[in-house]
């Protein structure tokens, strides 16, 4: 059998390439897999890649952005008109067993492009009502896919409400990641970590205007928020404006990110929103307690299944700081 997954970005360090690399990883040893990427952002994966997985790219990404003239921008502005005609012939010259999806958009492409003969299932990495418009591709391409694969029970009864008369299934899958040998915290280093792509949907002001609030009653805690975007220039000014250089760090993006969570005693997550969040698992599977907002998926069903963390209301500040302050003031709950 063969299988081909299709990733915008196989590069980055966002939680979609590392969920889908690692069950590339683990089928390649089953079936002939090949990963194929949209376009090259840098020269190695961030995430390993089995030596039995081929990796391909489609195209460099332009320097110079150009609307695409298939997927609109408010679909999703990572497609360049640039590459639009490659990226179809990539598509048409597939020949595969099975082509798995991992965003709208491509959903939408390998409908348009793929051969009838290859049977698509697309998996779902984000909570597909927080899409907004970038959800319609989806629902274009309901009719070409064999299976919609969601991570969470809630995700897969709006996808069902939505589909209602398009012959698709709809099934529930949550991520899987590989904790064998995964370094666990001794949870005595009075340290809370955070970790993601630094866009706005991520929240990172609430952790640390959070952390300002709950450290002035706890002492001599430190906080690192791990990651990159763009924007990292307003999060330092919150640093600064908040008098946090000296207990606020920004180490960026780092390649083994699993250790650096061995050495925390907290997770805090403030996003928008989520679907399963690996960030999550990758903190439980470590040990480390979660303090986290309950969105509206993800969240509330890791820490109902483990037990290890505190949920606060989506959005208050307040609530992150309560969490923090009760558990880096209580080195038994910890």
């Amino acid at each position: 059998m063969k299988i081909v997954y299709l990733l915008t970005t196989a590069d980055a360090s966002a939680g979609t390439e590392n969920a889908v690399l690692t069950q590339a990883n683990a089928l390649a040893a089953f079936a002939d897999v090949e990963v194929m990427s949209v376009h090259r952002t840098s020269r190695r994966t961030h995430f390993a890649v089995s030596p039995r997985v081929r990796l391909r790219y489609i195209a460099d990404r332009p320097e110079t952005a150009t609307p695409s003239r298939v997927i609109p921008k408010s679909w999703d502005d990572q497609f360049d008109a640039a590459t639009d005609d490659a990226v179809a012939d990539a598509l048409q010259r597939i020949r595969a067993d099975i082509a798995v999806t991992t965003t709208p958009a491509l959903a939408y492409l390998a409908a348009r492009y793929v051969r009838s003969d290859v049977k698509l299932v697309h998996q779902e990495h984000r909570f597909t009502s927080a899409r907004g418009g970038g959800w319609e591709p989806l629902r274009l391409a309901a009719p070409r896919l064999e299976a919609i694969v969601a991570l969470t029970e809630m995700n897969a009864t709006w996808l069902n409400q939505k589909l209602a008369g398009i012959a698709t299934h709809v099934t529930v899958i949550p991520n899987g990641m590989d904790v064998a040998g995964s370094p666990v915290s001794s949870l005595d280093q009075r340290l809370i970590v955070s970790a993601g792509r630094m866009v706005p949907a991520k929240q990172f002001e609430h952790v640390v205007e959070a952390f300002h609030r709950a450290s002035q009653n706890v002492a001599d805690w430190q906080l690192r928020i791990y990651g990159d975007g763009p924007s990292r220039v307003r999060l330092q000014t919150v640093i600064r404006r908040l008098g946090l250089e000296g207990r606020v760090s920004l180490p960026g993006v780092v390649p083994d990110l699993p250790t650096q969570l061995a050495k925390a005693s907290l997770f805090a997550l403030a996003s928008r929103s989520e679907a399963l969040p690996l960030v999550l698992l990758e903190a439980q599977a470590a040990g480390v307690p979660l303090v986290s907002y309950d969105t509206h998926t993800g969240p509330r069903e890791i820490i109902e299944a483990t037990g290890g963390g505190i949920l606060v209301p989506r959005g208050s500040r307040n609530g992150l700081a309560a969490g923090m302050q009760t558990l880096m003031a209580d080195d038994e709950l910890r």
